[in-house]
């Protein structure tokens, strides 16, 4: 009886350990899996720039991922069922994503392979807790150019209109031919930087991580995230109206000096610290309701 006593919690141990091997395997298989299209991310011409993905988005991640794991180990797996056509579901997309080049796809499906994962070891509550993390994890993806290239000919067409219009009223002489200024002699080009939808897209990923961090949940949260975009294409108008009036009286050189590039930094702080202000008005306006 002694020695039955003594081999049973030994082979518990032997069965328990075994789910948490099996993940060890299978996050070690998706690492090296993920190698080829983390290079290919890392020699993006952006990766490492301002609020690039490999130097902000997803440190960022990983840090919010590791802030909100749960302390207590006990978690109960997903359905291999699933956790399997999940993963065969992601190594479909990333085949295909590397036969056509499509970076994103390739990405995606790296995501939905971590996803598939996270449920295998903990199961869809651990999912539920990682959801904000996993979400911003998202915003480190790059965009096809089958998206990025109609969003950003439209964002600039329409800061090259709003930014004409504003000048205008103004009292400026001023003509438009597509996203091209015309102000005196000088002619300005709205260019992709001054669209907006790296802007926009790198102050939703900023809006999620600080409403995250302040507790925001719920309509709060939407309501900020919604409010991103427009505020990055109004921060990028007034950038290029700014942009105007210094070439309208200093001339075109200006555009070539550091000026240009921090105009644009500090356009999107002015974003950010307005995405902030909406945050801490939202908070007065529940508070006077009696609101959480």
């Amino acid at each position: 009886m002694a020695t039955t006593a003594l081999d049973l919690p030994s082979a518990a141990r032997s069965t328990d350990s075994a789910p948490g091997q099996g993940s060890r395997f299978l996050a070690l298989c998706l690492l090296i899996w993920a190698v080829p299209s983390a290079v290919r991310l890392a020699l993006q011409p952006a990766a490492f720039g301002p609020g690039g993905p490999l130097l902000i988005m997803l440190p960022a991640a990983l840090w919010l991922a590791w802030r909100d794991w749960p302390a207590d180990a006990a978690a109960a797996p997903g359905r291999p069922a699933l956790v399997t056509g999940a993963l065969l579901g992601a190594l479909i997309l990333h085949a295909a994503g590397m036969v056509f080049g499509v970076l994103f796809a390739e990405l995606l499906a790296i995501h939905a392979a971590v996803v598939a994962l996270l449920y295998a070891h903990g199961g869809a509550r651990l999912c539920r807790r990682l959801v904000v993390p996993l979400l911003f994890a998202l915003t480190a993806l790059p965009l096809p150019g089958a998206v990025i290239g109609p969003a950003t000919l439209g964002l600039k067409l329409f800061v090259a209109q709003a930014s004409l219009v504003l000048l205008s009223w103004g009292g400026g002489e001023v003509a438009r031919s597509g996203s091209a200024l015309f102000i005196g002699p000088y002619e300005l080009t709205v260019e992709a930087a001054c669209a907006g939808i790296n802007s926009a897209l790198g102050l939703v990923a900023v809006g999620l991580f600080y409403t995250y961090l302040r507790g925001a949940r719920g309509w709060r949260m939407a309501m900020l995230m919604a409010a991103a975009v427009p505020v990055a294409i109004a921060a990028n108008v007034f950038r290029v109206l700014l942009l105007a009036v210094f070439v309208t009286h200093w001339g075109v050189w200006l555009l070539d000096t550091p000026l240009h590039p921090a105009t644009g930094l500090a356009m999107f702080a002015v974003a950010v610290l307005l995405l902030m202000a909406l945050d801490g008005a939202q908070r007065m306006i529940a508070r006077a309701g009696g609101g959480r």
